[in-house]
Order: C-alpha cells, then sequence, then structure tokens
C-alpha cells in the first residue's frame, strides 16, 4: 500500500509530535515495512533525523501564500506527484487536490472551528477522520453523512513521556519556583482574557487559601506585551513565573512538574500537552465542553471558563488529595491505551477497506 500525505512547515521538528497525520503514519510505517509513505512538506520544512527506510520526504509544497501560486499547486503539481507516487491513498488535513486523482482520499480533522472552512473537502473525502465521537456525532449531522465514512482514531502519546522522579521535581520546583509548589497554565492556546480570567482565579485562590502555592504561565511573543502589561497592575504577581514559550526548550519537564496544568484552548481541539500531562501523571483542569469530555471523561476536572469555576477546582484540587490521587490513576489508566501503534493498525485497517 502507497500513502502520500501532505503535511505543513513547522517552527521546531518537536511540533511534530502533535501531528496526527506525521505520527500515525509514521508508526505505520515501522509496524509494515510493505507500506511506503510519502510525505509531500512545504520546501522550509525541518525533516526528522530518523530515517525510517520506507518514508519518504519530498519538499514541493510552496511556502508562498499568493493565490496563483496555491491554486497552480492544488490544481496541477499536487495531482501530478501522488499520480507519480501511485498511491492508493492520499492524506490529508486541509485542501483536496482540484483535478481528480485516483487515489482514496482520507481527512483528519481535530478542529471544530474548521468545519466549515473543510466543507468541500468533508464532502469529496473517501473517510473522514476524527479524534472522538462527539466530534464524529457533530460532523455526521451537520453534512447528512453515512457512518461509514466516518471512523474514531485517538491520537497517540509520545512513549517517552514519563512521570518524574521526586528528585526530578524538587529541581525544577527550585530553578523556576523558588522550591514552591505551582500550578501551570497554557497560556499558548488560550487568548488574553482568558488569561485574564485564571489570574483572577489564582487571586481568589491565594485570598482563601493563604498559600505559597505559584501560577507559571507561558505565552507566545504575539501575547507576551498584553499579558506582561495585565502583570503589572497584578497583587499577586511575585507569585506568577512567565515564560516565554520559544525560551523554554524543556516544557514537558516544567509542566510534569506541576502541581496540576490549566487549559482553556482557545480552538477546540486535542492537542498533546494536555494527553502529555495524562502519561507524566499530571493532574489536568479543562475546559467544561462535550467535546473534551468524550476524550477524556473522568481523567480530568472541568471547568467553565468564568473566574468563580477556575478558582473552585484549583482549590478543590488543592485541598483534596484523593481527587487529586484519582485524577493521576484515572489519567494514568487512559493514557496507557493511547499509542501511535495503535492508532496506525486502526488507520491501516480503514485504509484497505477502502482501496
Amino acid at each position: 500500500m502507497n500513502i502520500a500525505a501532505q503535511i505543513s512547515s513547522y517552527n521546531h521538528i518537536d511540533e511534530l509530535k502533535n501531528n496526527f497525520i506525521y505520527q500515525c503514519l509514521t508508526a505505520l510505517a515501522k509496524n509494515d515495512a510493505s507500506v511506503q509513505i510519502l510525505f509531500i512538506t512545504d520546501k522550509d520544512f525541518i525533516s526528522p533525523r530518523e530515517k525510517t527506510e520506507n518514508i519518504k520526504f519530498l519538499s514541493a509544497s510552496p511556502s508562498n501564500k499568493q493565490i496563483v501560486y496555491r491554486l497552480y499547486w492544488n490544481m496541477y503539481k499536487l495531482p501530478k506527484i501522488i499520480s507519480g507516487f501511485d498511491a492508493d491513498v492520499f492524506f490529508s488535513d486541509r485542501t483536496f487536490p482540484e483535478k481528480k486523482i485516483k487515489a482514496k482520499k482520507i481527512l483528519w480533522i481535530n478542529n471544530i472551528s474548521e468545519l466549515k472552512s473543510l466543507k468541500k473537502n468533508i464532502l469529496l473525502a473517501d473517510l473522514i477522520l476524527c479524534p472522538n465521537h462527539h466530534f464524529s456525532e457533530i460532523i455526521e449531522k451537520t453534512f447528512l453523512l453515512s457512518k461509514d465514512k466516518l471512523a474514531v482514531i485517538n491520537p497517540g502519546i509520545d512513549s517517552g513521556i514519563l512521570p518524574l522522579e521526586f528528585e526530578e521535581k524538587e529541581k525544577i520546583k527550585t530553578q523556576y519556583a523558588n522550591g514552591a509548589e505551582y500550578f501551570y497554565f497554557d497560556g499558548l492556546s488560550a487568548n488574553l482574557d482568558t488569561i485574564k480570567k485564571t489570574l483572577q482565579a489564582f487571586s481568589l485562590f491565594k485570598k482563601w487559601q493563604k498559600s505559597s502555592m505559584k501560577m507559571m504561565i507561558t505565552t507566545d511573543m504575539k501575547k507576551q506585551k498584553g499579558f506582561l502589561e495585565m502583570l503589572n497592575n497584578y497583587k499577586y504577581r511575585e507569585d506568577v513565573i512567565y515564560m516565554n514559550a520559544a525560551e523554554l526548550d524543556n516544557f514537558e519537564v516544567v509542566c510534569a512538574a506541576s502541581y496540576a496544568a490549566v487549559f482553556f484552548p482557545e480552538k477546540t481541539s486535542i492537542d498533546s500537552r494536555v494527553t502529555n500531562c495524562l502519561a507524566g501523571e499530571t493532574p489536568v483542569i479543562l475546559t467544561d465542553d462535550e467535546f473534551y469530555r468524550s476524550s477524556f471523561g473522568n481523567t480530568v476536572l472541568y471547568a467553565k471558563e468564568n473566574v468563580e469555576a477556575i478558582a473552585e477546582n484549583l482549590i478543590l484540587l488543592y485541598k483534596d488529595e484523593s481527587i487529586r490521587n484519582n485524577l493521576i490513576a484515572r489519567g494514568k489508566e487512559l493514557s496507557s491505551g493511547l499509542t501511535w501503534q495503535k492508532s496506525a493498525v486502526e488507520l491501516a485497517k480503514r485504509a484497505k477497506e477502502l482501496i
């Protein structure tokens, strides 16, 4: 079986850890030497150091965003590459070629906000993959699709994500938080308004608990200025640890050393940073949404994105050690079954059914 797939460029090779198509097909290639994989990438793509014999990379897609280049690529060049590879399957998370191709088309969707923009691709696809049953039902009802055209495949977790030993946690806490416990808040995926609400919730936590607990917050460069202005007038700013994500090379370790991790993503999708927490035995507070409940069940705490609800969950985790331990145990159990090998086996099964 020959599978061609289109993937985007990245600022850092580690970002591929959150790319379902790359991780799933790489695992499939390692499982089955008879499967040939061709990754069609942007010209500024950074290829991974590890090489697999039946995986090839072709840097051909234009990074230029001008419409005329994109149209030419989509209508002529990409179909020619897919046909030249004699692909049985073309796997993508974006636009399918305008020109008709023989390869069966598989579409991966992991973001609810992309449904409208992907409507044409959804209708063209031979098979649509999504991360949970709630999302699958939304797609089915929205586009009146047959259930046979949809499949749920859970994203896997990097096998290298392991819980930290006590000594390593203490070392990280000493390095970043003067030895204190800290909550980790993911400001990378959240907008500034949600970051503000989380700071206000942390204020309530500090007011009622009289604790030395700190809050670590990461953001990207786009949000840095707004966040720092917000922090200038913040009462508990001495207990907030700010980290620029671009300067943080050991995110997983810093997050794993936290007392709990808090995620309120602006875009509703499954992010590897959340699943990595479960594997690293870090309790998680996550947006209260049916999408996330469908994927994580009772393995995380859910909070509406308002100050009181966030504060209530921070206090609950801090005061009730049994709840925290139960979350860790459930997260460990769930994450142990989320492997890229398992995802690859399911993908191979569905792809072979198509051809």
